[in-house]
């Protein structure tokens, strides 16, 4: 099963030509960088969106942030939190691993739970415990 960046991406693009006019943004850091930039205001901040962690081009986990939650603290909760030694910690703990941003508008929120869906089940990430 193809679990890299790449082939997300091509999902979502596909989902993004069947609703006509989404405007979302894709935005990519690592981990690191995230923890160097928390202090500071990013345009995503408050935004609803998807979020994903890759680590050695293999998407790790799917989430979701909502309107009332926003993609600041969703992420720093997934990148703060403290997970199996030799499970989840592996991932936040690596300098090299990216978290990747799909940022919706705040009146387009109600998309988010579909494409969160689609990608789990389609990419089967080794941290979603709620797979379809």
């Amino acid at each position: 099963m193809n679990q890299s960046e790449g082939h997300l991406q091509s999902i979502v693009n596909i989902y993004l030509s069947r609703i006509a006019n989404l405007n979302v943004k894709h935005e990519s850091y690592l981990i690191r960088t995230l923890r160097e930039i928390k202090s500071e205001k990013q345009s995503w901040n408050h935004h609803p969106g998807i979020y994903y962690f890759v680590q050695n081009d293999v998407i790790k986990y799917v989430g979701k942030a909502n309107l009332d939650t926003g993609l600041r603290r969703r992420i720093y909760n997934q990148i703060e939190a403290f997970g199996e030694v030799d499970r989840w910690d592996t991932v936040i703990k690596d300098d090299s691993v990216t978290c990747g941003m799909i940022v919706f508008p705040s009146d387009d929120w109600q998309w988010i739970a579909t494409l969160e869906l689609l990608l789990i089940e389609k990419l089967r990430p080794e941290y979603n415990k709620r797979l379809p």
